[in-house]
């Protein structure tokens, strides 16, 4: 078997003719793999390095997770809802008068800001 290796790697060094096939078959396979991801919104989110924001009354609600085992933490700010990864960050967001920061494409929360100046906490 090493001799066969041997003689198709010097084959295609002496002939240059593979040589392309790699690279371009790479670049190919990248560029298939930007097409497909990019379609995803997260991806466009951080390919167009843009943030967005909406202006209401915020609220905090929590729903029972599916497999019955804990919370999903949801902060809604107008009419946009955004899911709240963890209690402990959920729990010390503001409500009332506020401009909430966010993605366009997949709408991921970003940063809040109150705009009133009285801030009610709640906790679970």
């Amino acid at each position: 078997m090493p001799n066969l290796y041997n003689a198709v790697f010097n084959h295609i060094i002496q002939n240059g003719t593979y040589i392309g096939v790699p690279i371009f078959g790479a670049f190919g396979a990248w560029l298939a793999w930007l097409g497909i991801t990019s379609s995803r919104p997260t991806v466009k989110d951080i390919l167009g390095g843009k943030v967005v924001s909406i202006e209401g009354s915020a609220s905090k609600h929590t729903e029972r997770a599916r497999n019955g085992k804990g919370s999903i933490f949801y902060y809604s700010v107008g009419t946009l809802s955004f899911q709240i990864p963890a209690s402990w960050t959920w729990e010390k967001l503001p409500q009332g008068h506020v401009r909430a920061y966010y993605t366009p494409n997949s709408k991921t929360f970003i940063n809040v800001e109150l705009l009133s100046s009285e801030q009610k906490y709640t906790s679970r």
